[in-house]
């Protein structure tokens, strides 16, 4: 099929930081907006009797179908230790990153690099 003729792109992707893979998954993005989260909620009680708390950490990922390029925005989450007793734990935003990703059919694993990680991906038009 023609990229033209795509009503939809299934992407194939992996985040990488060096050699470690941080989350690897796969999306179809089609014409209504879409969400996907990679990762865990972390559940803590800080003390005993006090409420809990659930912090995300790991990739959310919002998209939507366009030609000739869909819309992505990635935000990776993670979760740190901080020195205060009171709240020993809080959710530290690593990247933030809007970016069009081509309507295409990929031939092999592409890859740009966002900040300081790689995100590599493979793309396959559909008509849905």
């Amino acid at each position: 099929m023609r990229s033209e003729d795509a009503t939809a792109l299934h992407v194939e992707f992996a985040l990488s930081l060096g050699e470690a893979l941080l989350h690897r998954g796969g999306l179809l993005v089609g014409e209504k907006q879409g969400y996907a989260c990679y990762g865990e909620h972390k559940h803590f009680s800080i003390q005993p009797g006090a409420l809990d708390t659930m912090l995300f950490d790991g990739l959310l990922i919002q998209y939507r179908f366009e030609q000739p390029s869909c819309p992505l925005e990635m935000r990776l989450l993670r979760v740190v230790e901080t020195e205060n007793e009171a709240v020993p734990f809080r959710q530290e935003q690593v990247f933030n990153s809007a970016l069009r990703m081509g309507v295409h059919r990929s031939t092999d694993w592409e890859s740009i690099t966002l900040d300081l990680h790689t995100l590599a991906f493979r793309c396959t038009p559909l008509r849905i």
